[in-house]
């Protein structure tokens, strides 16, 4: 049975225009995860009801006493202009953890395949496999319209630090060329188009030997599944979670 409890925001760090990540500690309630699980929070409402609005944890299932969660604040959104007015030390109360989106106990060569705030259980995922799997390949292509939107950068670089077998790029499907990297030093981490191009670019042929891990709107998740089939990729072989808003 999902435990229900109560959780204390005590960080609120913006990332880019519309993207924040909250951190939040569980009050006295010991909280464990999968990496790619979700907990499921009760946004209070005039009428004295809730909304329940479900949120990757974005942190290392490693890190004790506290998770991440990120969120794009939509304009008239319920759960993220709930989450912006919610003052440090508040209360919410959540449930949790849940989902099947996570990583087999001995993970094989993988690729990730996300787009937007989708990257939430993935950086888990990622985590999870630097410090405990760092003989097996992982591959992740990240999704942006263009290169204002990028970021945990610093977070990626620091998985790839630690995990040798691990690479990343953004894909940038806005941009017209590479310019928009201002430092050349950092244009590896970049390509042009989407992550399927992204897929191709760098993995090739090898395509139908990979697990993947989807995660971002339906119609992206459903046309990702699609390309994959195409490409000869067991359906077994993919794992996915889509992200509704």
């Amino acid at each position: 049975m999902i435990a229900t409890f109560p959780i204390r925001l005590t960080a609120r760090e913006k990332l880019v225009d519309n993207v924040f990540r909250f951190t939040f500690a569980p009050v006295d309630h010991a909280f464990v995860f999968k990496p790619g699980q979700y907990v499921i929070l009760h946004i209070p409402q005039a009428d004295g009801h809730a909304v329940r609005r479900l949120y990757s944890m974005a942190s290392p299932a490693s890190r004790p006493g506290s998770f991440d969660l990120i969120v794009e604040i939509i304009e008239g959104g319920l759960a993220s202009g709930y989450l912006m007015r919610m003052q440090i030390g508040e209360t919410l109360t959540t449930q949790g953890p849940a989902g099947m989106f996570t990583l087999p106990p001995e993970p094989a060569d993988s690729v990730f395949l996300a787009t937007g705030t989708g990257i939430a259980p993935i950086m888990s995922m990622l985590s999870h496999l630097a410090e405990h799997h760092t003989d097996k390949q992982a591959f992740l292509f990240w999704g942006f319209p263009n290169i204002s939107s990028v970021y945990l950068q610093d977070e990626l670089k620091k998985i790839a630090s630690i995990h040798p077998n691990f690479r990343f790029m953004n894909c940038l499907s806005r941009e017209q060329d590479l310019t928009c990297v201002t430092s050349p030093a950092e244009r590896g981490y970049f390509g042009l188009g989407h992550v399927n191009d992204g897929l191709e670019a760098v993995v090739g042929a090898d395509i139908p030997k990979y697990h993947y891990f989807l995660c971002g709107g339906p119609k992206v998740v459903e046309s990702l599944r699609e390309y994959l089939a195409g490409k000869g990729v067991p359906k077994e072989q993919v794992h996915f979670e889509k992200f509704t808003g």
